[in-house]
């Protein structure tokens, strides 16, 4: 019982170091990198205009 347990973790261990190294090692492109910090950025100046009162209404 003991043996398949081990042998279980050492499989699913060496499937993410394989994982993790190909991730490093391909890695994303710089069209792909340009896209997600396109997609994920934030504006500088936020418009506050109209906004929801800050306190609360007790």
């Amino acid at each position: 019982m003991v043996r398949r347990s081990a042998l279980i973790i050492a499989i699913c261990v060496g499937a993410a170091a394989v994982l993790g190294i190909w991730v490093f090692v391909v890695g994303p492109s710089s069209e792909e990198r340009a896209r997600a910090t396109e997609f994920f950025e934030t504006p500088q100046k936020y418009d506050m205009k109209n906004g929801q009162e800050m306190r609360p209404r007790w």
